[in-house]
């Protein structure tokens, strides 16, 4: 089966969770099909042609977790960040892991117009909506990390 513009081959359950990107499901992310595709999208993710890194940033948030936020955040500090910074905002609100507040709420800073993704992704992984305003969501991590499950 193949998806967009994608030359690789793709499992049924990767083709679930790219369509269902918007819809999650954490029980998904100790399934053991996903959990067994996690190498292959981090590959993909680092040497993939733009599609495939694409690909790649939303199978990751998707199957979440604390392993893919780095990976994630290099792909969103690379040279060519600027095309995929959207993407990875999204795919580190999707992750839902505590190690991913921080970076995404220091992301504010290079956001730029992108700073309503920003928002939603900290409103995703936290409950809370302060909108764009950094100084309001560092305040309230500096009081609430690890608590509540963050």
């Amino acid at each position: 089966m193949k998806l967009g513009f994608a030359s690789w081959p793709l499992s049924d359950c990767d083709v679930f969770l790219l369509n269902t990107a918007n819809q999650i499901d954490p029980s998904w992310r100790t399934n053991p099909e996903v959990v067994s595709k996690k190498p292959f999208w981090l590959e993909k993710l680092k040497t993939g042609v733009e599609e495939e890194k694409r690909d790649a940033l939303a199978f990751l948030g998707m199957a979440g977790g604390d392993d893919v936020v780095q990976p994630i955040l290099d792909a969103m500090n690379g040279p060519d960040f600027r095309y995929r910074f959207d993407e990875c905002i999204r795919a580190l609100g999707h992750c839902s892991s505590p190690l991913a507040v921080q970076p995404v709420m220091d992301s504010f800073d290079k956001a730029g117009k992108n700073a309503g993704r920003v928002r939603a992704a900290l409103k995703e992984m936290t409950g809370q909506d302060f909108g764009t305003d950094k100084q309001k969501w560092v305040d309230w991590w500096a009081q609430n990390k690890g608590r509540h499950g963050l």
